[in-house]
Formats: C-alpha cells, structure tokens, sequence
C-alpha cells in the first residue's frame, strides 16, 4: 500500500500543489485513536523533501526509556548547542493535565473510604470488647493482668487488620487481572482516546496505605482498649 502526502502550506502560500508518494511498510498502533489517525512516521529524507528543509537545519532523534541522570546531560547538551529538546511530558503536556484533573476526585474518594473504614474498624472492634465484657472481666478476677489483657486485645486487632488487608489485595488483584484479560470497561474511543480501561497495582502505594490503615486504626484501638478494659474491671 501507498500513501499520498501534500505539504498544505506551500499549497496556500504559493498556490502549486506539491505531494510524496510514500509505501507504507509497518503499522504502528498505540491504542490512541486521536494518534493513530493523525500521526505517520516518515524518513528525515522524505520530510525535508516534502517541507523543502535544509539537510543542515532538521534532524530528529527519539528516545525511549530515558532516565534521569542520562535525561539531565542531554539538558546540559542542548543548553551548549543549538538543540531543541522537548520531552514527553513537555509535548503531551495538555493531556497530562486533563489526567492529573481527572485523578484528584477519586484520590478524595479514596481518602474518604481510608477514613470511613478506619471508623467502622474501631466501631466493630469496639462492639467485640463490648459483647466480651464479661470475658475480660473474668480474666482479670483470674489474675490476668492489666498490660496481658490489652497487649491479647491487640493481637485481636492486629488479626483482623492484617486479614482484611489481605482479603482486599488478593480482592483487587483478581479484579485487575479479569479486567486487563477480558477487557471488562469498555470506554468511548472519540471521548476518552482509548477504547478499554486498563488497570495497574501500584504496590508501593498498597504499603503506603496500609501503614497509614495500621496507624489510623491500631494506635486509637490500642487507647481505646486500655480505657474499655479499665472501665469493666471497675464496673465489675
């Protein structure tokens, strides 16, 4: 297959119609439908021919997987040359912006759950200390001291906190996994760029979240066991 090429600007400025007959020798798709429809990829040779550039004044060269040692020398380089340097994220910056939009509301969502889940954890464990009061009573009269009774009360704790962290990993692992396999989120192309959602498990921020749940949950049902546990060997 062939594709024709005009250079639009010189059919505007100088009314003569000037176009390159180029084969097509690979496709690429980027799963990007506003890319794929509005970019090609063509030879150095073929643009200054097209756009009637100057072998002395055009070049080109991508680079992928840079890092940021290797990106800060090229910086350097094009400060000392006569080098126009735009990285990714300088080219796609409107984009990255629409994301970073996007992303802020379900970031309070997840705060909001974070929150909500750490209260219903203190409330459930809470209701436990109640409905074995008469338990840690009798623990007490048995000569179980105070510091025993808390420190079993937050092995309890921290029982739960760590079953339910694994519940909800190995939860939101399976649904990644059915979700990137089966293309479960189907979204439209013209709207949102891409035709299936696609998700990722950061696990970094898995351990992240989980050491703030551990501290929004254990510290205040450690202080509120201590309380619980003097007030019902009292009231006993």
């Amino acid at each position: 297959n062939e594709v024709y090429l005009f250079n639009l600007s010189e059919i505007v400025e100088s009314s003569s119609l000037k176009a390159l007959k180029a084969p097509i020798t690979s496709l690429y798709n980027s799963k990007v439908n506003m890319f794929d429809k509005k970019v090609i990829f063509i030879s150095i040779k073929q643009f200054r021919d097209l756009f009637n550039i100057d072998s002395n004044l055009y070049s080109g060269l991508m680079i992928n997987k840079l890092e940021s040692p290797n990106f800060i020398k090229i910086k350097e380089i094009e400060n000392r040359f006569k080098i126009v340097f735009v990285d990714w994220k300088e080219k796609y910056y409107s984009l990255l912006e629409w994301l970073t939009i996007f992303s802020n509301p379900i970031k309070l969502i997840m705060i909001f759950i974070l929150v909500l889940s750490s209260a219903y954890f203190i409330f459930s464990l809470l209701l436990l200390l109640y409905d074995k009061s008469d338990m840690i009573a009798k623990m007490r009269i048995l000569g179980f001291s105070s510091m025993l009774v808390n420190r079993i009360i937050l092995m309890v704790s921290i029982i739960l906190f760590t079953t339910s962290i694994f519940i909800g990993i190995s939860l939101s692992t399976s649904i990644e996994y059915l979700i990137n396999t089966f293309d479960l989120i189907k979204l439209n192309q013209d709207i949102y760029l891409i035709n299936n959602l696609y998700s990722s498990i950061i696990y970094s921020d898995i351990l992240v979240i989980s050491l703030v749940y551990f501290f929004f949950t254990i510290l205040p049902t450690s202080i509120i066991s201590r309380v619980k546990n003097h007030k019902i060997f009292e009231s006993k």
